[in-house]
């Protein structure tokens, strides 16, 4: 909801959320009002609305792209997880955007003179990892058709020479399911503004609870999700054993890195869903907010990421509110980017990637 232009709408039903934060983006790119935009992905700002629209987004090396001009500028802490990448229509178009966004940053730092992005990589040089959930209790389950797209995905990549095997997240990347409390301890790092300055547009602080109490009758100017995230931002330091519970956190978060990381090696890429489900209404994402730890948390891995869509749902997929769109993300290390543009470039060839959100009539 964006209280200037109010709500922004899913392109293939009105009444299902197009995510976010970049979902007027993707909602007009899907709908053919725009052939390509930018966004930027800190926690999956650029691969869920992607995922929601039906379209290509790409998240890029962290620091590969310049962020000299993002307002409000991000501190150092979170310049370590941001990301910034294309939204488009056809994973033809991914490459070229990718290799435009990134000169002006990768020729000047030698991090990034590595980089491969011209480089077609074939199937056989591919080891495909895919996992359908984190097993944990507190997410929503993989909605099944979502189960059968990545399963079907990664059956298509192993039929053209890849090596493909299933991940077991709570047996092989423990610490997956609790990445939502990682990030956020990541986004609020000592370094950061608190949010109460950042919603004054850093002229003064706002009073978080005033502001609560004046939403929940409506009159507040800012939408509760940043409220409350303003507000755990406050009281993060003040609660009872926070301390000792940011460092347990960060400890499992390393070695969930280190894991990862063994995992993907050099040649890896890992395919699993973006969110669990397919069909999201507003009032409902905002109770189920830790599904997106699904995308969030490879924000903090240092890993890049590529939003795949696998066309659309089908009448027997028994989805509410279909047919929406099907898709997964695909996840290598950082630096590897030519990795999950080739994936997404072959899945694109099999399932279709993007399809019309209306009948579209050519005379």
């Amino acid at each position: 909801m964006n209280k200037s232009f109010g709500r922004t709408h899913n392109p293939y039903n009105r009444a299902l959320i197009p995510g976010g934060s970049t979902g007027g983006n993707a909602s007009l790119i899907s709908s053919c009002g725009s052939v390509m935009g930018i966004a930027s992905d800190i926690g999956g700002s650029t691969r869920l609305p992607a995922f929601f629209c039906g379209v290509y987004g790409h998240a890029c090396s962290v620091g590969s792209v310049p962020t000299d001009h993002q307002w409000p500028p991000f501190a150092p802490s979170r310049l370590r997880m941001v990301s910034y990448g294309p939204m488009c229509r056809y994973a033809a178009d991914l490459r070229p955007l990718v290799q435009m966004y990134m000169s002006q940053a990768a020729g000047g730092k030698k991090e990034f003179s590595s980089l491969q992005l011209d480089q077609q990589v074939a199937p056989s040089q591919l080891k495909v990892f895919y996992l359908t959930s984190f097993s944990d209790p507190s997410l929503s389950p993989t909605d099944k058709p979502l189960v059968r797209a990545i399963q079907a995905a990664a059956r298509h990549l192993q039929s053209l020479g890849a090596t493909v095997r299933e991940v077991k997240a709570a047996e092989e990347l423990t610490g997956l399911s609790a990445g939502f409390d990682a990030w956020m301890v990541k986004m609020f790092e000592d370094d950061t503004l608190p949010f109460s300055l950042e919603l004054t547009n850093r002229n003064g602080h706002l009073n978080i609870y005033w502001e609560l109490a004046k939403a929940l009758v409506g009159l507040s100017e800012h939408t509760l999700p940043i409220l409350f995230t303003a507000l755990f931002q406050t009281l993060k330091k003040a609660l009872p054993g926070a301390q000792a519970a940011r460092e347990h956190c960060l400890a499992e978060h390393g070695r969930l890195k280190a894991a990862l990381h063994r995992l993907l090696g050099d040649d890896g890429v890992l395919l699993l869903p973006t969110y669990p489900e397919l069909s999201v209404k507003p009032v409902s994402c905002f109770l189920k907010f830790n599904n997106t730890v699904y995308a969030g948390v490879f924000n903090t891995l240092q890993t890049v990421m590529t939003s795949i869509p696998l066309g659309l749902t089908i009448e027997e997929d028994g989805v509410r509110g279909g047919p929406v769109p099907l898709g997964i993300q695909a996840v290598a290390k950082h630096c590897n980017d030519h990795l999950t543009l080739t994936v997404a470039e072959l899945l694109d060839r099999q399932f279709g990637g993007w399809a019309p959100p209306t009948k579209v009539m050519i005379k």
